[in-house]
């Protein structure tokens, strides 16, 4: 049972032991030590109770706990994602407060301040790794509870991106440094992701059925690029390539890349592995504005283009997921709405087209 007594200096200390241990907390009022008594026992009595002790540990320090165990299931970009985020924006805020420090009403008040300044998308991103640290400590029952559970998230404006036109990608082909032109006719022309593309290697390229095999992707790590498997099993696919494309591409390699089946299609002057910034900085960027692009457009922005081309082309939904690499097509229907609406509008001269036959004279 627990004891209730009055300090001399007036508050008031519960105290309950369990396993040998002495548990207490000092209270202002005394039924507020009562409530607190009753509400562990009866936690005891469930099977729910936990150590008060293990809750005080400092966000910071349940960072530095946390952060190694999510190596387990995130590759090593996302991992690395996860700690800049933890370490810029979470650990200045939070690190000096104590987990059962933190309230359901700070954690809005601070999600509407990353609201207003900065991108959704980004805010999001924080926010969701913060419930994720908070709810590692309550199945490591530290907390009883997660705080942020229930916080607002920004919403997800994912699908307002810039997507490359063909007539943008045959001015940016054009501009771009010759060494660096398979860049645009994988990324534009076949869909392939940057790490794709720079992961591709001359036994990749199925000349004679004019296909491209998805096998590995490049990462880039503070330790530079690594190359591993594709993120999902839709991830490794073959891409159907038009025969004019091929021919390019087949020429681009005859020029820049290695006589081995295992050379990269693609590689920095130095022979090296493509770094995106590198690229973005001495090459990308220069060639957009050199061909007067929109500087926002990025190597996304080409793959993009090419799954909106393909749809509105009237390839179906299930050839573009496939060839894209996406997970299912309910992800490339979200993405790619907006080529859909764009088709409704040409739907009455469809329809008329469609159903003509009705207004042929009956036998």
């Amino acid at each position: 049972m627990a004891s209730i007594i009055r300090r001399p200096n007036g508050r008031w200390q519960a105290t309950y032991k369990l396993r040998g241990r002495e548990y207490s907390k000092t209270f202002d009022r005394k039924v507020d030590a009562v409530a607190w008594a009753r509400a562990a026992e009866q936690d005891i009595q469930l099977g729910q109770w936990m150590d008060p002790n293990r809750s005080r540990l400092l966000v910071s320090d349940w960072i530095d706990i946390w952060l190694p165990t999510r190596k387990a299931d995130l590759r090593s970009t996302s991992h690395e994602r996860l700690k800049s985020i933890c370490n810029r924006h979470i650990r200045p805020v939070w690190g000096r407060r104590r987990l059962d420090d933190l309230s359901n009403a700070d954690i809005r008040t601070w999600a509407a301040e990353l609201q207003e300044t900065l991108a959704s998308r980004t805010a999001r991103k924080i926010l969701l790794a913060f419930r994720q640290l908070l709810e590692a400590a309550v199945h490591d029952r530290r907390l009883a509870t997660n705080p942020a559970a229930g916080v607002p998230m920004p919403a997800d404006h994912g699908n307002e991106r810039l997507w490359m036109t063909l007539e943008q990608a045959i001015a940016l082909r054009k501009a771009i440094d010759p060494r660096y032109r398979a860049v645009v006719l994988l990324g534009y022309w076949c869909g392939l992701r940057f790490g794709e593309l720079t992961a591709l290697r001359r036994s990749d390229v199925d000349v004679s059925r004019s296909r491209i095999h998805i096998r590995r992707t490049a990462q880039q790590t503070v330790g530079g690029v690594v190359f591993g498997p594709p993120k999902t099993a839709a991830g490794r696919r073959s891409v159907p390539v038009a025969k004019s494309v091929m021919s390019e591409l087949c020429d681009y390699m005859e020029a820049y890349t290695g006589a081995d089946c295992v050379a990269l299609v693609i590689t920095s002057s130095a022979g090296t592995p493509l770094l995106r910034q590198n690229f973005l900085r001495r090459t990308w960027r220069p060639a957009l504005a050199q061909a007067g692009l929109p500087a926002e457009l990025t190597p996304h922005s080409m793959r993009h283009g090419y799954a909106s081309l393909l749809i509105a082309g009237g390839f179906s939904v299930k050839e573009v997921s496939t060839w894209c690499g996406h997970a299912s097509t309910s992800i490339t229907l979200a993405v790619y709405a907006h080529v859909g609406s764009q088709q409704a509008d040409d739907a009455p001269d469809r329809l008329d087209n469609l159903l003509s036959s009705l207004d042929e004279p009956q036998p």
